[in-house]
C-alpha cells in the first residue's frame, strides 16, 4: 500500500495507525483467524457484491450478532476475484 495514500487528506497519525492494524490485508499481511462456519447471510452477501452493478448494502444489527465476522469471511472472497 502506499504509504502517501492517507497522507494527502491529513488524518491524524494513529488514525492512520490504527487503519492500518485493522487491515492487515492491504499490505499483503494475513487477517485474524475468523470463524469457519458460515452463516446464511454470508452466501446472500457473496452474491449481491457478484452482480454487475451492486447496490449500497449495509450490514446492520444488534451487537454482538456477528456482523464483523461477516466481513473479515468476505474479504478473502474478494480479494480473490481481484485476482
Amino acid at each position: 500500500m502506499d504509504k502517501h495514500l492517507f497522507e494527502q487528506y491529513s488524518l491524524p497519525a494513529q488514525l492512520v495507525e490504527d487503519l492500518r492494524r485493522q487491515n492487515p490485508w492491504w499490505v499483503g499481511e494475513p487477517m485474524r483467524a475468523v470463524p469457519p462456519f458460515k452463516r446464511w447471510p454470508f452466501e446472500k452477501l457473496i452474491s449481491r457484491l457478484a452482480e454487475p452493478i451492486a447496490s449500497i448494502i449495509v450490514i446492520r444489527g444488534p451487537r454482538q450478532i456477528g456482523k464483523t465476522t461477516l466481513q473479515q469471511q468476505v474479504i478473502p472472497d474478494l480479494l480473490t476475484w481481484g485476482s
